[in-house]
């Protein structure tokens, strides 16, 4: 039985050896107790930071409650989780995961630990966002009623797409030799 269990380990060890995602385990109250050797390459940081609740650091804060609401009802109700929330990536960048556990069931149907996965989907997150944003844009575009209007909601919609609270709009009239900055 010993032998068996560790044959057992070592095929779970190398098969999240080799993965692309992330692996990790967590106890029936949702404290994470391991992570693939992938964890600290991804991060940049030791993996031992991360145990028990100390993944909650390298979440964005933005995603943090939510992740935290949706894990905790997950650990309650027994339903699997799968969210999508930013980590903090080794060079400092928030990067989109996809988030999925499942609950590992004993034969009287209690939960014994979960097992998941995080998988990098910044690319696909990406390209989603700004295919929303050109749709939004391009129907502004649609019902604007002057150029002045157009301009200004333009310039709003370009802000809040790159996450800044300024933007600068030049114009420049090679003609008359200007350039005009709003």
């Amino acid at each position: 039985v010993e032998e068996r269990l560790r044959e057992s380990e070592q095929r779970f060890r190398t098969l999240a050896a080799t993965v692309p995602q992330l692996i990790w385990t967590a106890a029936p109250d949702g404290s994470v107790n391991y992570l693939s050797d992938q964890w600290a390459d991804y991060i940049g940081l030791p993996v031992e930071r991360l145990y028990d609740w100390g993944w909650e650091q390298v979440v964005h804060p933005d995603d943090l409650p939510s992740t935290l609401r949706h894990w905790r009802h997950s650990i309650q109700s027994g339903e699997p989780l799968e969210i999508r929330h930013r980590f903090r990536y080794r060079d400092g960048q928030w990067r989109w995961q996809l988030v999925r556990g499942l609950p590992i069931r004993d034969v009287a149907g209690q939960i014994t630990r979960w097992v998941g996965t995080c998988t990098d989907i910044h690319g696909v997150e990406q390209r989603e966002q700004d295919a929303r944003f050109l749709a939004e844009l391009g129907e502004r575009i649609r019902l604007a009623e002057d150029g002045d209007a157009l301009l200004a909601e333009v310039v709003r919609l370009v802000g809040t797409h790159l996450g800044v609270d300024r933007c600068l709009v030049a114009e420049v009239d090679e003609q008359a030799g200007v350039l005009r900055i709003e």
